[in-house]
């Protein structure tokens, strides 16, 4: 598999694919469960529109990486 970038005018993911095609599915469902906070504090729908899909560089890699580390000791203190 593949890691891919898969980005909103305000948002991104990184997903494990197998193609581009997957990666804007897997992409759309994880944008949808990080916009989810943001659809109850509105009290409606947000609309998500995919404008880049593509392979991951390796920096946004370990960027992802390292952000979900931290993300991960913070809920073990």
């Amino acid at each position: 598999m593949t890691m891919y970038y898969v980005a909103t005018r305000a948002s991104y993911v990184l997903v494990d694919a197998d193609s581009e095609d997957d990666a804007r599915t897997l992409g759309l469902t994880a944008l949808t469960d990080l916009q989810a906070e943001e659809c109850r504090r509105r009290a409606g729908d947000v609309r998500i529109d995919i404008h880049t899909v593509r392979e991951a560089s390796a920096e946004e890699v370990e960027l992802w990486r390292w952000h979900h580390d931290r993300l991960a000791e913070e809920t073990h203190e």
